[in-house]
């Protein structure tokens, strides 16, 4: 499968940005960092030599976040259902926790907590410092603004799609949590999520960027956008809005994801459960649900030298997937079920099934039990899971303890409650 994506490689960051040394908003320029005035530079955002878009440090380091901040949403989600659990003597408490269904305020989940508010405020202040901007004759300076507010409008939307999706101040539901000292309800965050993803693209689609490239690419940007949109309509149960997104939103081999190289650091997720596999593992319940060939190619599962059982499949340098084409398959088939689009679901179900295996097929059109089975196998830590429990649509044992738990939310830290 072709690899189209969004992110640059993920790189270690030489440069230290001001108000990079926490997430809140508005943190203190240390003496050894760069002033205000010195961030508010075109080329901190990025550079356009003739047609070619290259990241400056700001765009880059929001980037880089944007693979920790889903990583770890998409690692805690997965222990708060079946795709992962603790191994058994772990050194970070937060799988543990969320999979025994005690999670405190004062828990280990700060740390997810963390990395998705840094996550939004750099995303925000890239569009922030791209206002204060003034033409100093950078080379295709009206471009450069342009591409940074598609990119801060792009994060800034994942960001609070993520917050929306994982956190709030109440754990058994939806009830807000803190950003910038006032409570915002979950449904307001993925509000922002879509408005964000709607300005987004319409700086991909406009006339400034259309014929750029390097790190940017028009056509693919808009289609990009528009696959998170989708994604976020499913999370949210607006099925026609997805199915009305969703045709120009897929081409074959298109993904969202960040991409990671040997000069930088590990894909977060292989850390996490690929063959180091320290405090976490795949969730047993998970293997032994699979059939056929297919679903155990997907989660093909090994025993690493510490006892832990880890996915083969997973490498080091990985991209981190956001969304892929598999996802895009697998949603339209739950639209075909739902009534909602038109086609093939048993052959958009045998095309994922055949990215693994020819010998395993099916001969009948999925009912959305089913479906909710084979995102489970093969969405693994896209954070699809918790939406599909939260969605009703999973069925049997696993649904009946979602619905039993009482930590259904992450909590905010301690200090967000005062």
């Amino acid at each position: 499968m072709k690899s189209i994506h969004i992110s640059i490689a993920v790189l270690a960051m030489a440069t230290c940005l001001t108000s990079c040394d926490g997430w809140i908003d508005n943190a203190k320029t240390p003496n050894n960092m760069l002033t205000s005035e010195q961030i508010v530079t075109p080329s901190m955002l990025a550079t356009i030599r003739t047609k070619e878009v290259k990241d400056g440090a700001m765009i880059a380091n929001v980037k880089t976040l944007a693979g920790v901040a889903a990583s770890a949403a998409f690692l805690t989600s997965g222990a708060m259902t079946d795709e992962i659990e603790p191994t058994t003597k772990p050194n970070f408490l937060i799988y543990k926790q969320l999979k025994s269904d005690d999670v405190k305020p004062n828990s280990d989940v700060a740390s997810t907590w963390n990395r998705l508010q840094d996550f939004r405020a750099r995303a925000e202040e890239v569009l922030q410092v791209e206002a204060k901007l003034s033409n100093d004759g950078t080379e295709n300076f009206d471009a450069v603004r342009a591409y940074a507010r598609y990119t801060g409008h792009l994060y800034a939307g994942l960001a609070y799609h993520l917050l929306g999706k994982m956190f709030s101040r109440t754990t058994d539901k939806a009830d807000g949590v803190r950003i910038n000292n006032e409570i915002i309800s979950n449904e307001e965050l993925l509000n922002r999520a879509q408005q964000h993803y709607s300005q987004a693209l319409t700086e991909a689609t406009g006339n400034v960027l259309a014929d750029k490239k390097g790190v940017f690419s028009a056509t693919t940007a808009a289609k990009q956008v528009r696959m998170l949109m989708v994604k976020l309509a499913m999370q949210r149960q607006q099925y026609a809005e997805a199915a009305t997104l969703w045709d120009n939103a897929y081409e074959k081999g298109l993904q969202v994801e960040v991409a990671y190289n040997t000069n930088g650091t590990a894909n977060p997720l292989y850390s996490a459960v690929g063959q180091p596999a320290i405090d976490a593992q795949v969730d047993a319940s998970l293997v032994a649900s699979l059939n056929g060939s297919a679903e155990r190619k997907a989660i093909d599962t090994a025993i690493n030298k510490d006892g832990h059982r880890y996915l083969t499949s997973l490498e080091k340098y990985a991209s981190l997937v956001i969304i892929d084409e598999k996802e895009m398959k697998l949603i339209k088939t739950e639209l075909i079920v739902r009534g909602l689009m038109q086609g093939d679901a048993m052959q958009l179900v045998n095309d994922v099934l055949a990215l693994y295996s020819a010998d395993q097929t099916i001969s009948t059109t999925p009912t959305l039990e089913e479906l909710a089975h084979l995102r489970h196998v093969f969405l693994y830590l896209h954070g699809c899971r918790i939406d599909d429990l939260r969605r009703g649509m999973v069925g049997g044992t696993a649904q009946a303890s979602w619905d039993a738990r009482k930590v259904k939310y992450i909590p905010m830290p301690e200090l967000e409650y005062k």
